[in-house]
């Protein structure tokens, strides 16, 4: 009978060890989260500081200035309205278009340039101005701050009564509450200014047709 011989089983190398696949440190989700957590945190730091500085510590505006012609053509503009020439048949004459580059150059002339910027949009006059607090008010006494105002212009055409009226009043796109600036949210600031002096009213009859669009006004001047 024949025997089976079974032949002797071979020892595993003690130098090979199974070995589980690396992962990568950045792939970790937990090293992923902590990474989009300060990006997110440097960015909310840089988006805070940059809003106190531009609201509360403002740079002033660039003022505007207008070329030679440019200015002369304004400066006919504003004589046409403080001094009226006999009416013109033609209504074209009797229309100034006036740009909102021509108002800020106007406001740089006279030493506001660096403070005041207005933009306008239909039917809206936008203004950024800078202003330091008074003294004695009640917190940030003596800052600069960087003030947004919304006016709403228009001309009621029946009544020939022309409105400047405050739709808001922000700083940093925060609204003021209306307790704060006075109340003038809501005020017709033409219509106050009327009150008090007639020649302002009287200027104000004058004016025919007054539309804002953006970037431009248009003035249409009474026969």
């Amino acid at each position: 009978m024949q025997t089976q011989t079974i032949p002797p089983a071979v020892p595993l190398s003690s130098s090979v060890t199974p070995t589980l696949p690396k992962r990568s440190f950045w792939k970790h989700p937990l090293v992923i989260t902590l990474c989009v957590l300060v990006a997110l945190g440097g960015i909310a730091t840089a988006t805070t500081a940059w809003w106190v500085k531009s609201n509360f510590d403002p740079a002033p505006f660039t003022p505007v200035a207008l070329n030679a012609q440019e200015q002369q053509a304004f400066e006919q503009k504003i004589q046409a309205i403080s001094n009226p020439a006999p009416a013109a048949a033609d209504l074209d004459k009797r229309t100034l278009v006036i740009t909102e580059r021509e108002v800020n150059a106007w406001l740089a002339k006279n030493e506001l340039g660096e403070s005041v910027l207005v933009r306008f949009g239909p039917g809206k006059i936008n203004a950024a101005v800078i202003l330091a607090l008074p003294p004695d008010f009640p917190f940030l006494a003596g800052q600069k701050i960087k003030v947004s105002l919304a006016l709403a212009a228009h001309l009621n055409e029946t009544g020939r009564h022309f409105a400047l009226m405050v739709d808001d009043v922000s700083v940093g796109g925060l609204p003021l509450p209306n307790d704060w600036i006075g109340g003038v949210k809501g005020m017709n600031l033409v219509d106050e200014s009327a009150k008090k002096d007639p020649a302002m009213e009287q200027f104000l009859k004058g004016i025919r047709k007054f539309e804002i669009a953006n970037g431009n006004v248009t003035v249409s001047l009474n026969e």
